[in-house]
């Protein structure tokens, strides 16, 4: 009976306890936030460049600082993961309907630089490599697609995905000329391999993510 009584008595307690609302005080900190659910938010403000664009059958898509924008409305897309160079070029198909099937509009997938120039200046964009061929099943099967050309990436793969040669020539994630020459040689190969597949021309890739968490620890140290 004591114990009933005592843990009522405590229950009572906490059901009367004031705790402070930051909602309901002038005193700002730099732990306050004030946010009021009646308050009318104002415009979402543009970028500072452009970032979008016009397909050739005239539908727009471009992005403020809040959201992407599709053909004048808001646009929210449902996003989903998947490394082609990962998974049997002969799974891709099933594997992008299944994506489809669980509501995903837009499939992002990493391109792992190690994957395509194991070897110094031999690069291979062949079988579970073909970027272009999955760009084009997506497009297929009404996807969209966001390409995350690194150089750097992260999704648990070696030196994320920078090839081995790569490491012993030269430091990486930084701007000296020599790591340069050969981002810059990698993305050439990727430009060809996804020549007319982006949106500008008519094409499903609708972004490019650089990099990959590169503000995460600094230079050189990725996640």
């Amino acid at each position: 009976m004591k114990r009933t009584v005592v843990l009522s008595l405590l229950l009572g307690c906490l059901l009367v306890v004031s705790f402070p609302c930051t909602a309901q005080t002038d005193v700002q900190s730099a732990d306050t936030v004030i946010i009021d659910a009646r308050l009318v938010p104002g415009a979402p403000k543009a970028l500072p460049f452009p970032v979008g664009g016009t397909s050739p059958d005239g539908h727009k898509l471009y992005a403020n600082r809040r959201y992407l924008i599709r053909d004048g409305q808001p646009w929210f897309p449902i996003v989903g993961e998947f490394h082609y160079s990962r998974y049997p070029e002969r799974e891709w198909e099933q594997e992008i309907l299944k994506i489809k099937a669980g509501g995903i509009q837009v499939i992002s997938t990493y391109v792992f630089w190690i994957h395509h120039e194991e070897i110094e200046g031999q690069f291979d964009w062949s079988g579970q490599r073909n970027l272009r061929r999955f760009v084009q099943l997506c497009a297929k099967h009404g996807m969209y697609v966001w390409i995350r050309v690194g150089p750097w990436a992260h999704g648990e793969v070696r030196n994320g995905g920078l090839p081995d040669w790569l490491l012993l020539k030269t430091a990486t994630r930084e701007n000296n000329p020599t790591y340069l020459k050969y981002v810059t040689r990698f993305y050439g190969q990727i430009g060809e391999q996804t020549k007319g597949l982006f949106w500008k021309d008519g094409g499903r890739i609708i972004g490019v993510q650089l990099e990959n968490e590169y503000s995460a620890r600094g230079p050189g140290k990725g996640a």
